[in-house]
């Protein structure tokens, strides 16, 4: 699957330390391998958050078009306040 970063996914990573940034970039990309490593979310179709340390990604898989649109990088305590 191809991943994709939306534009306030990719604004949230150019603000993080370059150690958070690497960690949360190298487990995106595993998600090309396995789509479904993160945890459903309810009440959303097909969208699952991604748990980095105290930072979770919040992506969406498109198995029709094979593409992962990762949404939202965040602290966990912030995250889910804006999906």
């Amino acid at each position: 699957m191809k991943i994709y970063l939306d534009r306030d996914a990719a604004k949230q990573v150019k603000k993080l330390k370059e150690d958070e940034r690497s960690r949360i970039l190298r487990r995106i990309k595993a998600l090309e391998v396995d789509p479904f490593l993160g945890k459903k979310l309810k009440g959303r179709e097909n969208t699952y958050s991604l748990r980095v340390g105290k930072f979770r990604a919040i992506y969406e898989i498109h198995a029709d078009r094979d593409e992962i649109w990762v949404l939202k990088i965040d602290l966990r305590s912030r995250v889910y306040d804006r999906i």
